[in-house]
C-alpha cells in the first residue's frame, strides 16, 4: 500500500543526532523545573501577595463614587492590586449606603463598602449582613468623625459659635445614613436640642445643587461632599468639622452565607485593601487623582482635601466595636432601630489574619493599646 521511504545515510545520521539533542533538552528542562517556583509565583511572594493560581476569583464589590473613603477600592482597581492578589473584581456603583445594603441583600454584590447606620439598621431587621473589616477609622482611640462636616451658604447666618442658628434652617442630609447621625450629634455634643433641626432628605449630589440654588441653608455630609461644596459654591463656608458625639467607623460588609462559602475570596480582598490603604497613606496626591476619576464633578484639589480628613485604617479594635454599639444606642434612642446583639454580625477572622500575616501593610499606623486589641 505504501512504499518504503529511502533515506540517505547522511540524512539518517542527522536525524539520529537531532533526536538525541531533543531528548537531552527535554530531560534537562524537566529536571531543571523541579522544586522551583514559576516567576509569577515568586514575584507575588516578593511583592507581599499570597501565592495564587492562574485563575482569578470573581468578586462583585458595591461602592459609591461620591464617598471619598471608597478610594480604598478605586485605588486597588486602578493600581492592579486586586489582580496581584488573585481577584477579578467587578465594581458596581450606588448612590448611598442604603442602596448598597439593598444590593447586598438582593445578592447583586458580594462585598460592599459603606457607613455604619445602614448596616446597623439592616442588621436590626434580621438581614444577615456581617462586618468583615473596617474601611477607615481610628481603632487606637474611641472618637473619630473628622470626615464629616457642615457647610452653609452665604447669608445663612449659621455659626459654630451659636449652633442654635441651625434651628429653623433647611439642612440637607441623607436619611438613615451617617450624615443624619453626624449633624444631630453636633447639637448633642454642644448640649443643644437636635430635635429642633429641620432636616431635608436628599442624595449627596442633590444637596450640593440645593445649597447652590438656596433651596437649603446648609448640608451635613461625609467627604468629599463638604469639600466639593466649598469648592463649587461661591460664598459657602465651613461651619464645623467633626466635633460630634457621632463615633464613626467606615465598614466593609458581606453576607454571612457568602463569607462562610468564600473565605479565600474575602481574605484576598482584605489583603488587597490593606495594601491599597498603605499606598493611599503614602501617595495622597496620586490617590486624589484616582478618586477624581470616579466621583462625579470632583476635582483633584477637593479630593486631596477630603482624603486628608480620613484615617484610612482597616483594623478593628475594641474601640471600633464600642463605636458601633454607641451608634446603635443613638439610633435606638432616635427610634431608627431596636437594639440587638452585634456579636452575631461580626465575622472578623480574616481581618485579624491579614493583620498577623501581612504586618508590612500596617507598620506605618499607630499601635492599638494592648487592652483595646481584639
Amino acid at each position: 500500500m505504501f512504499g518504503l521511504i529511502k533515506i540517505k545515510k547522511s540524512n539518517y545520521v542527522r536525524i539520529l543526532l537531532g533526536l538525541v539533542v531533543l531528548t537531552s533538552l527535554l530531560l534537562f528542562t524537566a529536571c531543571g523545573s523541579q522544586g522551583k517556583e514559576t516567576p509569577s509565583a515568586k514575584d507575588n511572594k516578593e511583592n507581599g501577595a499570597p501565592k495564587v493560581s492562574d485563575k482569578l476569583i470573581d468578586l462583585r464589590v458595591g461602592v459609591s463614587p461620591d464617598a471619598i473613603d471608597h478610594v480604598t477600592v478605586f485605588a486597588a482597581a486602578d493600581k492592579g492590586i486586586f489582580e496581584k492578589h488573585g481577584l477579578n473584581v467587578k465594581l458596581k456603583t450606588y448612590a448611598t449606603g442604603v442602596e448598597l445594603v439593598n444590593a447586598l441583600q438582593a445578592g447583586d454584590v458580594d462585598v460592599s463598602v459603606l457607613g455604619v447606620p445602614p448596616f446597623l439598621s439592616a442588621a436590626s431587621k434580621g438581614i444577615p449582613l456581617v462586618l468583615i473589616s473596617a474601611n477607615h477609622g481610628k481603632p487606637e482611640t474611641n472618637a473619630y468623625n473628622t470626615d464629616h462636616a457642615i457647610i452653609a451658604r452665604q447669608g445663612s447666618n449659621i455659626t459654630a459659635a451659636n449652633l442654635e442658628t441651625l434651628y429653623n434652617k433647611k439642612i440637607g442630609v441623607a436619611f438613615g445614613t451617617s450624615s443624619e447621625l453626624y449633624v444631630k450629634g453636633v447639637l448633642d455634643a454642644a448640649g443643644k436640642d437636635s430635635s429642633k433641626l429641620n432636616l431635608i432628605n436628599m442624595t449627596p449630589q442633590d444637596a450640593i445643587s440645593a445649597l447652590a440654588s438656596g433651596a437649603i441653608d446648609a448640608l451635613a455630609f461625609w467627604e468629599p461632599i463638604p469639600s466639593n461644596a466649598l469648592k463649587k459654591i461661591p460664598g459657602s463656608y465651613l461651619v464645623i468639622r467633626g466635633q460630634s458625639t457621632f463615633k464613626n467607623v467606615g465598614t466593609i460588609l458581606s453576607t454571612k452565607s457568602y463569607v462562610e462559602k468564600n473565605g479565600e475570596a474575602i481574605k484576598r480582598f482584605l489583603v488587597a485593601a490593606a495594601e491599597s490603604q498603605q499606598w493611599i497613606r503614602g501617595h495622597k496626591a496620586e490617590a486624589s487623582e484616582i478618586a477624581s476619576h470616579w466621583a462625579s464633578g470632583l476635582d483633584k484639589e477637593v479630593a486631596l482635601m477630603a482624603i486628608d480628613a480620613i484615617s484610612f485604617d482597616m483594623r478593628v479594635s475594641k474601640n471600633s466595636i464600642d463605636a458601633l454599639n454607641y451608634m446603635m444606642d443613638l439610633l435606638d434612642k432616635q427610634g431608627k432601630l431596636k437594639k440587638f446583639n452585634l456579636d452575631n454580625n461580626l465575622m472578623l477572622k480574616y481581618n485579624q489574619e491579614v493583620q498577623k500575616e501581612y504586618p508590612q501593610y500596617f507598620k506605618d499606623l499607630p499601635p492599638i493599646p494592648q487592652d483595646k486589641q481584639l
